[in-house]
Formats: structure tokens, C-alpha cells, sequence
């Protein structure tokens, strides 16, 4: 599935840049999943951004709790503002099993509304592992 945006993609820029440049300018954005990085790629896990790192941790102090469905709304929460990773689920979001709460999301609003794409993942030890990247699908967008 595509997802759109109206600007010259490049996948030199990271996911985080690209969402906040098409939040910056209001419009309704889905991208395709390559250009996040998804492709195979491993990508450094311990490299989150500092400013999504931030937006990742206020969200998960100004919604606490360690219920499922807290955590659930928090991801959804996150899902709104670009895509996310297990790690980054579990490091800044609080979210300790995020493949339930995706699962729990999907249950509540339909399945293809959050996308997994696999990618190489690249630990502070140098280690690469097999993470997801969860992706908000958004209704409405040419296909």
C-alpha cells in the first residue's frame, strides 16, 4: 500500500524528519513503507532522534498507567505522529509487549489499520536483530 504525501520523497531523510515535515505543513500523510528504512536495511536502534525520543517519553508520562488498553491508547497515541518500533514501543513509550497492544489496536480498528514491516535493528553491543516498525494506515489517500 502506498501512502501519500505532495512532496518529492527521498529516503535519505529519516522517518521521524519526514513525518514532521508533512505534520509541519498539515497534510494527510502515508508514505510508502520504503521509504522508512524497511527494506532490509539494518538501521541503529540506540539512534532514535533525540526530538522523537522526547515526544516518546512526554507521552508515556502524560499517559501512565500499565493497563492494555493504556497502552494501547498511548501507541495509537504515537501511531498518529509516525511509525514506531518495537524497541522504541518498549524503551520511550512504556509499552512492554507492543505486538499485543498492536494486536489489541487492530481488533478495535480493523486490520489493516497498523502495517508491520520487519527490519534489522542494530544494538548498542553491535548486534543486529529482527524488529517490527508499526505504521498507521490512513484512510482516504490515493493507492
Amino acid at each position: 500500500m502506498h501512502l501519500w504525501c505532495p512532496m518529492i520523497i527521498t529516503p535519505r531523510w529519516s522517518s521521524w524528519q519526514l513525518w514532521q515535515h508533512c505534520l509541519w505543513f498539515s497534510w494527510p500523510v502515508v508514505l510508502h513503507w520504503s521509504v522508512f528504512g524497511c527494506g532490509g536495511r539494518s538501521v541503529p536502534d540506540f539512534q532514535t532522534p533525540p526530538a522523537k525520543r522526547r515526544f516518546l517519553q512526554g507521552l508515556a508520562r502524560s499517559m501512565s498507567g500499565n493497563a492494555g488498553t493504556t497502552q494501547a491508547a498511548r501507541l495509537l497515541e504515537a501511531l498518529k505522529h509516525g511509525p514506531i518500533t518495537t524497541n522504541e514501543c518498549r524503551r520511550f513509550l512504556d509499552v512492554f509487549d507492543p505486538a499485543a497492544r498492536v494486536r489489541d489496536l487492530r481488533h478495535k480498528l480493523g486490520r489493516d489499520a497498523i502495517e508491520t514491516h520487519w527490519q534489522g535493528s542494530v544494538t548498542e553491543q553491535g548486534v543486529t536483530h529482527k524488529v517490527g516498525l508499526y505504521c498507521l494506515v490512513v484512510k482516504g489517500g490515493p493507492h
